[in-house]
This record gives C-alpha cells, structure tokens and sequence, in this order.
C-alpha cells in the first residue's frame, strides 16, 4: 500500500528541526524524558522522511502544495 503524502515542504524542515533538537534533549537527560525525547525524535524523523502523517489522514489535514 502506498502513502498519500501529507507533509509539505516546510512541514519537513520544521519536523527535522524539531527531531534534532528532541535528540539533543534524549541525550543529555536520563530516565523517562529521556524515553519520551527519543520517541519525538522517531516520529518526527520517521514522518518527515517520509512525507506521510497517519495523524493528519485522520484529522484532514494535507500541507503539501
């Protein structure tokens, strides 16, 4: 099954952004922000990367031009 992509271009730089600076975080903190931090670095990258977001198929929203 291909994805619709849903995720447009500044959509992108702004969830890879968000990603790095998540990862940042993850590594300089221990327990369960630590968890949480590493988990917001997945899925943003994993969403930017791939231009999809399962949460904005449910919600209608599409940011690609």
């Amino acid at each position: 099954m291909k994805l619709k992509k849903n995720v447009g271009t500044v959509d992108k730089i702004v969830r890879y952004v968000i990603a790095i600076v998540a990862l940042i975080v993850a590594m300089r903190t221990t327990g369960w922000v630590a968890g949480v931090a590493y988990v917001v670095t997945a899925v943003a990258a994993l969403t930017a990367t791939l231009g999809y977001c399962h949460l904005y198929t449910l919600l209608g929203i599409n940011t690609t031009k």
